[in-house]
């Protein structure tokens, strides 16, 4: 029988950690976002009218939100892989 992953193996602090983890990404979207948009449109800043200066605009404002997507996806990796640590060690082990 293949066991799996349950609740239990995730502590209440590894659930209060992947909220804080999305609360923080979240947050810095919304700011990135305000920051360079209105209303659902990607607005460059008025003084890049120059082609150039926007992709370079558009591609500093995509590797924040990957970076912030990344330190979120990399806390919840690590959380997930305490939480493989427990079950290994919840399971008995199976004869070979």
């Amino acid at each position: 029988m293949t066991q799996h992953l349950t609740v239990a193996d995730y502590s209440p602090a590894d659930l209060s950690e992947i909220r804080i983890l999305m609360n923080r990404a979240v947050g810095e979207w919304q700011r990135l976002l305000k920051e360079h948009s209105s209303n659902g449109m990607w607005q460059p800043a008025p003084s890049d009218s120059d082609v150039l200066h926007q992709l370079t605009e558009a591609d500093r404002l995509l590797a924040a939100m990957s970076r912030t997507a990344l330190a979120a996806r990399t806390g919840i990796r690590d959380i997930d892989s305490r939480a493989r640590r427990h079950f290994l060690e919840r399971v008995p082990k199976q004869p070979v």
